[in-house]
């Protein structure tokens, strides 16, 4: 997400530029830029603007239309030979609107990403700003994760498990000891206990701890290295996730999990 934005400022810059320099010309005052500036200059830049918004949208297109086979598999859960509460997926390269990720493990477990609104949506396709959250969903619940503030430090989610309010996801401020030495510096915090989301920078090991004592989840991934998986045969991080939590659905966690990810890709 928000893919669109350089290229999109660029284009509207140059474009600007350009027609006013053709009406300059053309009334016969002194142009803006250099005397004798190469006016194909301009236009080449215009143009390669504009191949790029195409190839973005074009990719964003064909990586969700590559997922959806994915999603028609019915052999890749016997393939992984997956007990229970272990679950695997592979995130994609590039996060887009509108793309179902297969979680393999659970009754049709798919995640993709949750906007309140359509302006949510098309914000977020244009400028880099993590203002979308997460919807998970099997055949027995239904997980969001829903932005409730736009413009902030400091995350503010609401999670929502089959419709009744969880608690709230944040991440640590960075003068704090989680907030400088994890990579995940996120947490979640209900009415009694807060879950804390553990993965120290260099591992590529990410836990998560409710009051920073029991294990609910542990999840490794791949390195990613754009090779193609042999499993999916597609590129993407690879993460392989065992749950142990007894009070809450599996899919709580896979969505936080999820969710957690999906910021890490999103700053690196």
């Amino acid at each position: 997400m928000g893919k669109l934005f350089r290229p999109l400022v660029f284009f509207i810059t140059f474009l600007i530029l350009l027609i006013t320099e053709i009406l300059r010309r053309r009334e016969g005052a002194p142009s803006l830029l250099a005397d004798n500036f190469p006016m194909w200059f301009l236009y080449l830049v215009v143009f390669i603007m504009f191949l790029s918004i195409v190839g973005t949208l074009y990719m964003r297109k064909r990586i969700i239309r590559k997922h959806e086979t994915i999603l028609k598999d019915v052999n890749l859960d016997t393939d992984l030979h997956l007990d229970r509460g272990e679950y695997f997926y592979q995130a994609p390269i590039y996060d887009a609107d509108g793309q179902r990720i297969r979680i393999f493990g659970g009754e049709d477990i798919t995640y993709s990403l949750h906007f309140n609104n359509s302006f949510e949506r098309w914000f977020a396709i244009t400028v880099p700003l993590p203002i979308y959250g997460i919807h998970l969903k099997s055949k027995s619940h239904d997980i969001i994760i829903k932005c409730d503030k736009i413009f902030s430090f400091k995350f503010h989610y609401s999670i929502l498990v089959d419709g009744e309010f969880f608690g709230k996801f944040s991440n640590h401020r960075l003068t704090t000891k989680d907030g400088i030495s994890q990579l995940l510096p996120f947490y979640v915090q209900d009415a009694a206990h807060r879950y804390s989301v553990k993965n120290p920078y260099g591992s590529l090991t990410t836990a998560i701890l409710k009051d920073d004592q029991i294990k609910l989840l542990e999840g490794k991934r791949s390195f990613l290295d754009l090779s193609k998986s042999e499993k999916t045969n597609m590129r993407g991080e690879e993460h392989t996730l065992k749950v142990y939590d007894d009070e809450n659905p599996d899919e709580l966690w896979l969505a936080v999990y999820g969710f957690c990810i999906i910021l890490k890709n999103r700053s690196s």
